[in-house]
């Protein structure tokens, strides 16, 4: 082989080298925007879910809120399964971000945006709803304790002993 065809095997091997990494930054591209709408849509999703959330604490359901909360865990989990997957793609985003048109650009930036501020509100939604847990369980507490206090008296002052109703055994001191 003389001089220039090695010189054209290495430029061939570049072009080459070249359109690998063109196609891969495309797909990079389409990758990272695809993820990006797949993951908006799901917290879109979990935010919905949080609204319904905020209803059943208010109410008194105890059991649809243990499924909603089983519902929102597996979503979740979902979601992380799917970035952890997508690192990667992440740590090239100046890269992938330098390749997208200026409309993929801003639908990429208004995403990543959405995607910060429903998680924010959901947040602190839970945050929130788990002050209104903790209130009402220490509430519970309170009246636990309280009969447990009562029924404690009503034992001092032999009014239950032995299943006997508290009434009855007070009934006795009228017998004299």
């Amino acid at each position: 082989m003389d001089g220039g065809s090695m010189d054209d095997q290495v430029m061939d091997e570049q072009v080459m080298d070249d359109r690998v990494m063109d196609d891969r930054v495309m797909d990079d591209r389409v990758t990272f925007l695809a993820g990006l709408e797949e993951k908006v849509t799901v917290c879109r999703r979990l935010r919905r879910m949080a609204d319904q959330q905020r209803s059943l604490v208010s109410g008194d359901d105890s059991a649809s809120l243990m499924k909603l909360l089983s519902d929102r865990r597996l979503l979740t989990d979902a979601l992380t399964t799917k970035t952890a997957r997508e690192g990667s793609l992440q740590k090239r985003w100046a890269a992938i971000r330098s390749e997208l048109s200026p409309d993929e650009r801003v639908q990429a930036e208004g995403l990543l945006v959405e995607l910060k501020d429903t998680i924010g509100e959901m947040m602190l939604m839970d945050a929130e709803d788990a002050t209104v847990l903790d209130i009402r369980k220490r509430g519970v507490a309170r009246e636990l304790s309280s009969l447990s206090t009562g029924r404690a008296a009503m034992a001092a002052y032999g009014g239950v002993s032995g299943g006997v109703a508290g009434g009855q055994a007070l009934n006795r001191t009228d017998e004299d």
